[in-house]
């Protein structure tokens, strides 16, 4: 078998460098955190859910074509193909950016903070370098080079910390900061034109093909609006938070409500199985792509589950460790959101994505966003600061069980036989089981947030981590090995 069909090695690989390169990222979030105060970090975190919400909004699903399309592609089709696409990426990018700088007295006034119209620089790039770099990323998976993409992934990681760096080192200040975080991606950005030109054989032509306009779009727009609704139903709790209270609230809730690295192990796998089911799907291979999606979901299921109840039991260690003890005030928040590792374990649009199904897609999301808005506002009042949190978690889980359950009408399958429930189930209860016992032990030793206490509960939950693996290692090694012959 070819290193090209192994799967679970693919995605190991593109996990690895996931976790490295958002190894990275956590120590420049802790590194900016320290060098900055709250009120500083909030106008960082809201300049960044602009961004990602303008991201979401006006690609228009683009980047995820590439998933799509590339695949089946034959050598000419895809130069004209990547012709199209980053000619439609930059103009796109060019649209948002403008967006951005005439909107951004309207954003301040909204966020009520007045800082925001300085940083014109960073609402004109960084959206044109946010969907190249995630267009790269899929671009690469799907021709295999999983190498190059580690080494880029790695390298911009590196530079972003290095600036974080010099900021904590007392060189400059925020602002310069920030237009050295602008330089960084611009020179990544360009590199991914030039990935591109590369994988056309260097004859890749600018253009707007009218008929791959129109293939892309119909598949694209509905999915582009579905992740726009996503990323703005993720993004809720903190834009009412933004709204609410002051910079220093979502500074707080910026961090503690941040979905946790460990979730990219699962973006990896998708990144890897998706085109994978797609090509399975259309040479009528259901049953084939049901197992690649049932195999990779277990995976992570199994790793996604230790680090969800870990992350629960030790939250006030890992928030102190990561941002400081002035953070901690977000520790039920963090606790909330590492609940929803649970429902990371997979993307649950595979499927109807492979069907080419995105309306679908669609309207789960739109449902979703209305039902978290709605809990929001709702539990807000009930729970305050949390609520916004707790509605989240509800409404992703929702949108979970609702694409679960149109993808197995689609394949004709009950929801029961789609995923191996019974060992999802028994994964869990081990987890809960040790997990209950470690939070009791931490009690016992009544363990503080100060170097002590983390220092203990980094060896406790390593001895943790190792007594789980041992008793998942013949079936992660059974399944791994299923996996990489599918």
């Amino acid at each position: 078998m070819s290193q090209k069909s192994k799967i679970g090695n693919s995605a190991a690989a593109l996990t690895v460098s996931k976790l490295i390169t958002l190894s990275l990222s956590v120590v420049t979030a802790m590194l900016l955190s320290r060098s900055v105060s709250l009120d500083v970090y909030g106008t960082y975190s809201e300049l960044q859910t602009i961004v990602s919400l303008a991201v979401s909004i006006l690609a228009l699903g683009l980047p995820n074509s590439l998933n799509y399309f590339l695949p089946t592609c034959t050598q000419e089709e895809k130069k004209t193909f990547l012709g199209f696409y980053y000619t439609a990426i930059s103009i796109m990018s060019v649209i948002m950016g403008i967006l951005l700088i005439l909107f951004r007295g309207a954003i301040a006034k909204y966020y009520g903070n007045p800082q925001i119209v300085f940083y014109s620089l960073f609402l004109f790039l960084i959206p044109w370098s946010k969907t190249a770099i995630s267009s790269r990323s899929n671009m690469l998976v799907v021709e295999n080079k999983i190498k190059k993409e580690f080494l880029y992934c790695v390298a911009n990681a590196v530079c972003l910390l290095l600036i974080a760096l010099l900021l904590f080192s007392g060189v400059g200040n925020f602002k310069i900061y920030m237009n050295m975080y602008v330089a960084v991606e611009t020179v990544f950005t360009a590199l991914v034109y030039f990935e591109a030109y590369l994988s056309a054989d260097k004859r890749i032509k600018p253009n707007l093909n009218i008929n791959i306009l129109k293939k892309v779009l119909v598949f694209s727009i509905p999915l582009g609006i579905s992740t726009a609704i996503s990323t703005i139903s993720l993004d809720l709790d903190k834009l009412i938070i933004g709204f609410l209270l002051d910079e220093q609230s979502v500074a707080i809730y910026a961090n503690a409500g941040k979905e946790l690295p460990i979730s990219y192990i699962t973006v990896s796998f998708t990144a890897v199985v998706l085109p994978k089911v797609v090509k399975n799907i259309k040479e009528n291979k259901t049953a084939n792509a049901l197992d690649i999606w049932k195999k990779s979901s277990e995976i992570c299921f199994i790793i996604m589950s230790f680090f969800s109840v870990a992350c629960i039991v030790f939250a006030p260690q890992i928030i102190t460790f990561l941002y400081s003890e002035k953070y901690l005030e977000g520790v039920s928040i963090f606790r909330i959101y590492s609940l929803v590792l649970l429902f990371r374990i997979t993307y649950w649009g595979t499927i109807l994505n492979a069907f080419g199904k995105t309306k679908t897609i669609l309207y789960n999301s739109i449902a979703c966003l209305v039902l978290n808005l709605i809990l929001s506002i709702g539990l807000y009042r009930v729970f305050g600061f949390i609520g916004p949190a707790i509605a989240t978690c509800i409404s992703i889980g929702a949108m979970c069980i609702f694409q679960l359950f149109m993808s197995a009408r689609l394949v004709k399958e009950k929801i029961l036989k789609i995923f191996p429930w019974k060992n999802f189930s028994q994964e869990l209860l081990v987890n809960v089981i040790l997990g209950t016992a470690v939070l009791g032990l931490t009690k016992i030793m009544n363990l503080g947030t100060d170097v002590k206490g983390i220092v203990f509960a980094i060896i406790i939950g390593i001895v943790w981590l190792v007594l789980y693996f041992l008793i998942f290692s013949k079936r992660i090694l059974r399944i791994w090995k299923e996996l990489n012959q599918c």
